[in-house]
């Protein structure tokens, strides 16, 4: 038997699910490598891409440890659920933010320079619900456009659920 290919759109949507449960919707370009979802997934989350991982379950895990390949090369398809992972877990708590002052690039090459003296192991993390200020370049405009559209669409869904919770404590405090 032959197997039949079906196309693959242009551009389509996947969905992240991160090991705290967060769940994310992404549209990505079928020509994209790995290295976009996670450039976009880390400016969102203020991680940096190399501390990063996706794997895609299908018949078997499969992770998508190869950055310059692309997305569909993996069998990824419209509507698929890739997992989040940190490359590496240091247990307790780690925070790197880095300073406000500090321009981007040099923040970057302090990262970069201060890597080569740490353990490898350790992940540089910084957890923030607020996008990151500046894009990497490395996404394209239609996609940027996208995923600011996303990210309205979240805070959107998180106001509404701090109301929610406000007015059940309400609520519960009246009866």
């Amino acid at each position: 038997m032959f197997e039949v290919q079906a196309t693959i759109p242009e551009t389509f949507q996947i969905k992240v699910l991160s090991i705290t449960g967060q769940k994310f919707r992404i549209n990505v370009c079928a020509p994209d490598p790995v290295l976009a979802v996670l450039i976009t997934l880390g400016n969102y989350l203020h991680l940096p891409p190399k501390n990063l991982q996706l794997v895609f379950k299908y018949n078997t895990y499969t992770s998508l440890s190869s950055h310059h390949r692309t997305i569909i090369s993996y069998g990824v398809r419209p509507g698929d659920t890739l997992h989040l992972q940190l490359t590496s877990i240091k247990s307790g708590p780690i925070c790197f933010v880095p300073s406000a002052s500090a321009p981007p690039e040099e923040t970057q090459q302090a990262e970069s320079d201060d890597m080569k003296l740490k353990d490898e192991s350790v992940p540089t993390v910084a957890w923030s619900d607020t996008p990151a200020a500046k894009l990497v370049s490395a996404v394209s405009l239609k996609r940027r456009h996208e995923n600011q559209q996303l990210r309205k669409r979240m805070s959107e869904i998180r106001s509404k659920l701090e109301r929610r919770k406000c007015l059940r404590r309400a609520s519960i405090g009246t009866n």
